[in-house]
């Protein structure tokens, strides 16, 4: 069966499977734990549990199940990891994933309190993936691909999930040369604990990494530190990443990058937003309705790419002693004369309904930013 199949089968069964309750009566006084259940109940961690339970690459967790990555979760099949939508499970993530084939997380609550590595990192390319250059021969530019690319056509999606103290990259790119398809954040409350100078997106060390549709949406993201050597989403490089150098297209909006309806704070506050991503006008970058908290040069993010922007519905406010790009606030978003919401400073509380976080905006940014707030 090809890994592509049982990856969108994996999609559909997401859609239609609902976890049952995991404690079963078949007959009076007589309840029935299920394998799943029991197999955690008994200390499985997550590695045992998708060799045991997955079906079509689909690991269906409990509703309220607590467990662990003890070991890296190394991933040649397209997988995804899905809790229960009202009773998230909790992995406490001692290790991360590290993937060639595509990976979703969805309903999910994730202790990183423990984790030293990133939590999604690429897989060596060496005998997987499929070269740039193979699939793209057919094409009538063709002749413009000069870098070799491995192309992950399945997506990378975390959604609906509550990450309480990241220390590092949510994505790195592992200092392999892919070419993501997708990369999806959304519908998260993430909260960094980043004082390891470590990018949140981080394609650092390759010679061509890069994703293709990048969608951060409906988030709240945080850092309670300080990071001052890395950028927050660190490209590759930024003329091998060109659309047509990868995909050999010199076509508009090849690239499709969405950061809309976000609550971003210190991502990051002492270094630009980002650095060495492609400012070529095949690329498209949509920014809108955004609340952003002590956030260095977003523009950095931008350059010569196409630019989807609505200034009047992002919104930028600086803590005492920050100080605010100019071009950030002329340009990208408009400047708050004062705290649109009490900034965190505290790890998020993985008991507590949305971690115990509040970002309910106040003044003229009430209606921007993570719409959970603003419901």
């Amino acid at each position: 069966m090809k890994k592509s199949f049982i990856f969108g089968a994996a999609l559909m069964l997401m859609g239609a499977l609902s976890f049952q309750s995991c404690s079963q009566e078949s007959n009076p006084g007589e309840p029935v734990t299920d394998p799943v259940t029991a197999d955690i109940n008994a200390g499985a961690d997550l590695v045992t549990l998708l060799e045991k339970y997955s079906v079509d690459g689909v690991l269906v967790l409990p509703a309220g199940a607590e467990l662990t990555i003890e070991e890296p979760v190394i991933l040649e099949v397209p997988v995804a990891i899905v809790g229960d939508e009202k009773a998230p499970a909790k992995i406490i993530a001692k290790e991360g994933f590290t993937t060639n084939a595509g990976l979703i997380l969805q309903n999910l609550k994730i202790d990183a309190t423990e984790l030293t590595k990133p939590l999604i990192q690429m897989g060596d390319t060496t005998g997987t993936g499929l070269l740039n250059k193979v699939i793209f021969a057919g094409v009538e530019e063709y002749s413009n691909i000069n870098q070799n690319a491995w192309v992950l056509n399945n997506p990378i999606k975390i959604e609906n999930c509550i990450i309480k103290d990241l220390p590092a990259q949510i994505f790195f790119a592992n200092k392999y040369d892919w070419a993501v398809n997708e990369f999806t954040l959304n519908n998260n409350i993430i909260q960094l604990n980043n004082d390891n100078q470590k990018a949140f997106i981080d394609m650092e060390g390759s010679k061509c990494a890069i994703i293709k549709n990048l969608n951060i949406t409906n988030n709240s993201i945080y850092n309670i530190k300080d990071v001052k050597d890395k950028f927050f989403i660190k490209g590759s490089n930024a003329s091998n990443t060109q659309p047509k150098k990868i995909y050999g297209t010199t076509a508009a909006d090849t690239y499709k990058w969405n950061i809309s309806n976000n609550t971003m704070i210190k991502t990051f506050n002492k270094k630009a937003f980002a650095n060495n991503t492609p400012s070529i006008n095949t690329v498209t970058i949509t920014l809108k309705n955004n609340i952003f908290v002590d956030v260095l040069q977003i523009q950095k993010f931008f350059g010569n790419c196409k630019k989807d922007i609505d200034k009047a519905s992002n919104f930028i406010w600086g803590t005492e002693g920050f100080i605010i790009d100019n071009t950030d606030k002329n340009t990208y978003c408009t400047e708050l004369g004062a705290a649109p919401f009490e900034v965190p400073a505290a790890a998020l509380d993985l008991t507590a309904e949305n971690g115990g976080l509040n970002l309910t905006p106040t003044g003229d940014a009430a209606n921007a930013g993570d719409p959970r707030w603003t419901k």
